[in-house]
C-alpha cells in the first residue's frame, strides 16, 4: 500500500486497465485516490463500474490531482496532450510516468528541468501479476519517489531498471506474441501428427510451463538445459536439427529486432 498518495491516469487504454486491476485488487492503492482522464465516456464508465475510481474528461484537472501521473497514450497523441500537461504546472513532488511506446523522456522537456520523469511499459502478462516492466528514471526522481514507482510496478510482476536506449528493445522482447505463436505452433504440430486439439493443447501448454519452471528452479542457462535434454541421436536432437534447418533462432532474433525498430519509429512519429 502506498498510503494516501494520489494517482492520475491520462488515457484509459488496456494498459491503464491492467494497472488498475493490480493496484486496486491487490490493495496497493485505494480506488478513491485514483482518477482517470479520457475523452471516451464509455471507457470511463467501464472503469468506474469495474474499479470504483473517479473519472474526468479534463486532463489538466487530472494531472494537477495526481502525485503519480501515468501517461498512457498512443505515441501520436502525446504531442496534443503536452500543452495540457504544461498548463497543469506540475510540481517537483509530482512524478510523471510515461507509458507511451517509443516516446523518449526528452519529449517531456517542456515540463521543466526539475520535473521528475519515469518511462516504462508493462507487458500483457502483467494483468495476472506475471509481467515484466523496464523502468527508466531521470536524476530528478528522488529515492523515495523511485521506491513508490517500483512498488506500483512490482504489483504487475518483475521490475528491471535500465538506461533509456534499452527500452525499445525490451518493449519488443517482452511482447508475448512470439511465445503465444510458438505455443500455437506446438498445438498445430500435435494435431498434424494425429493428436486431438485438446490433448495437444494440454501437452504443449504444460511443457512450456514446466520448462520455464525448471529453468527457474535450476538457475541453468537455456543452452545447458537444451544440452541436457538432447540425447545423442535421439528425438530432441532431431527436433533441434529441423528447427535449425528452418532458421528458427534467426527468425526470432529478426522479429525482436524489427519490433524494437518499430517502437523507435513510433517514437519518432510522435515527436
Amino acid at each position: 500500500m502506498i498510503g494516501d498518495r494520489r494517482i492520475a491516469f491520462i488515457g484509459c487504454g488496456h494498459i491503464t486497465e491492467i494497472i488498475l486491476h493490480n493496484l486496486v485488487d491487490r490493495q496497493v492503492a485505494r480506488a478513491e485516490n485514483i482518477v482517470v482522464s479520457d475523452p471516451l465516456a464509455a471507457r470511463l464508465r467501464h472503469l468506474e463500474d469495474q474499479f470504483g475510481v473517479a473519472t474526468t474528461h479534463d486532463n489538466v484537472a487530472a494531472a494537477r490531482r495526481g502525485d503519480l501521473i501515468f501517461i498512457n497514450l498512443r505515441p501520436e497523441v502525446v504531442a496534443s496532450v503536452l500543452p495540457e500537461l504544461q498548463a497543469a504546472a506540475l510540481r517537483p513532488d509530482q512524478v510523471l510516468i510515461s507509458l507511451a511506446a517509443g516516446i523518449p523522456l526528452s519529449r517531456y522537456a517542456g515540463l521543466g528541468a526539475g520535473q521528475p520523469l519515469v518511462r516504462g511499459l508493462p507487458n500483457p502478462p502483467s494483468r495476472i501479476g506475471q509481467g515484466v516492466a523496464a523502468l527508466v528514471f531521470t536524476p530528478q526522481v528522488s529515492p523515495a519517489q523511485r521506491e513508490e514507482v517500483r512498488l506500483l510496478f512490482a504489483s504487475l510482476g518483475q521490475v528491471v531498471e535500465v538506461d533509456e536506449p534499452a527500452l525499445d528493445v525490451i518493449t519488443s522482447l517482452s511482447s508475448p506474441v512470439a511465445t503465444h505463436l510458438f505455443f500455437q505452433s506446438l498445438i498445430d504440430a500435435g494435431v498434424r501428427c494425429g493428436l486431438s486439439r485438446a490433448v495437444a493443447t494440454a501437452v504443449a501448454g504444460q511443457t512450456i510451463i514446466g520448462s520455464m519452471a525448471l529453468w527457474q528452479a535450476r538457475g541453468a542457462s537455456p543452452a545447458e538445459l537444451i544440452a541436457e535434454a538432447s540425447t545423442p541421436g535421439g528425438i530432441s536432437v532431431e527436433v533441434l536439427f529441423a528447427l535449425e534447418q528452418h532458421a528458427f533462432k534467426a527468425a526470432v532474433m529478426d522479429a525482436i529486432a524489427r519490433g524494437a525498430d518499430r517502437a523507435t519509429a513510433l517514437g519518432r512519429a510522435g515527436a
